[in-house]
């Protein structure tokens, strides 16, 4: 027996959408995780000594743990991760 999925893929581009309450909860944890790393790792209780070359490094890391997060759920997927453009049939 097959448990229900936890995630679906967006209609329009490239991501995935909770569905149950799994989902949901492993999206917040992910979310606060990511809050957390990027709080401490880059001291933003001190944003004057915050540098440009210090935002790109934190967007990299916060998209490379997004691709790595969904690589993670991949299992709990309904259907493929992919780009999508519209509804599927």
């Amino acid at each position: 027996m097959e448990s229900k999925k936890w995630f679906i893929p967006k209609n329009y581009g490239w991501g995935l959408v909770p569905v149950t309450w799994q989902g949901w909860l492993t999206t917040l944890f992910y979310i606060g995780l990511m809050g957390a790393y990027v709080w401490y790792a880059y001291d933003l209780s001190h944003p004057e000594l915050f540098t440009g070359q210090e935002n790109v490094k934190m967007i990299f890391d916060v998209c490379l743990s997004a691709v790595a997060f969904m690589y993670l759920v991949s299992d709990k997927v309904e259907g493929k991760v992919g780009w999508y453009w519209g509804k599927r049939k």
